[in-house]
């Protein structure tokens, strides 16, 4: 595989998450810092002495820094949404309701899911009868907040509270009702998921391991088409990797999964040279 299918960052124009083009929500920076320049500044923000009210200038400035290195991202394109054909109902119409005629219904689900470096499944889900709560990843805070409200907009969901039970699991009040998970449920389905399989490239595990650095956490972020939802060994494509630092989200890497066929030919070529 080529680098260019390694480092689709680099391309400025256009940055496809699977087949949707997010680079409206990429702030890719003005000016560019040397390494050295980079690394001494960063050293010296985190070394310094802060007062407690400083810290949120401090951070502020240490994001503007990270952002001259990896281009800051709007996490708002997790809002968006597809439309997945769901089926047809009877629906009554007239005096009476005498009138009846097939509906087709159509219903909302996520464009993109998330997950942490550890996890392979993401989940969305119901609790109780009225299908006002929401849990992602069965009430587990592998994702942070954040994250999971965007993904929830998608839904529909135009309020949510955030609660946690007595285990330290969170789970959320919402409104509206999950239509989605409702008409789901009629087809015998608890929660919509999603999974993530593909060989990274080590060139994009490099870059995964030089900004540990700087963040914490890194997540994966992938497309997921209407159809795909609750399906098993779908590779996604196009995949990204953002590093989060407080509430702001950084672009680490834009790459394409490595069939598993092609790791394959690239061992047996290996091989065959030796």
């Amino acid at each position: 595989m080529n680098n260019d299918n390694n480092n689709r960052e680099d391309n400025k124009d256009v940055l496809l998450l699977g087949e949707t083009d997010i680079r409206e929500y990429v702030s890719y920076p003005s000016v560019s810092l040397s390494d050295d320049v980079f690394q001494k500044e960063f050293r010296k923000l985190i070394k310094q002495t802060n007062f407690a009210f400083e810290k949120k200038a401090v951070n502020e400035v240490i994001s503007q820094l990270l952002s001259t290195k990896y281009p800051e991202i709007d996490l708002s394109f997790l809002e968006m949404y597809s439309a997945k054909y769901f089926g047809k109902e009877i629906e009554s119409r007239g005096f009476l309701g005498l009138l009846k005629r097939e509906k087709e219904i159509y219903i909302r689900v996520p464009r993109f899911a998330v997950y942490p470096s550890y996890e392979n499944t993401f989940s969305i889900g119901n609790e109780g009868r009225d299908y006002r709560f929401l849990v992602f990843n069965e009430r587990r805070k592998i994702l942070p907040s954040i994250i999971e409200e965007k993904i929830a907009q998608s839904l529909g969901v135009t309020r949510m509270e955030e609660h946690h039970d007595v285990d330290g699991g969170r789970y959320y009040n919402v409104e509206p009702r999950l239509a989605t998970l409702y008409y789901l449920n009629k087809q015998g389905f608890n929660t919509l998921s999603a999974e993530f399989n593909g060989l990274v490239p080590p060139i994009v595990k490099e870059k995964i391991e030089a900004a540990r650095k700087y963040f914490h956490n890194f997540y994966f972020v992938r497309e997921v088409k209407p159809e795909e939802w609750n399906l098993k060994n779908v590779f996604p494509k196009d995949p990204l990797v953002i590093g989060l630092k407080g509430n702001r989200a950084h672009l680490i890497a834009h790459f394409d999964t490595t069939p598993l066929e092609d790791a394959v030919k690239n061992i047996y070529n290996r091989t065959n040279m030796n």
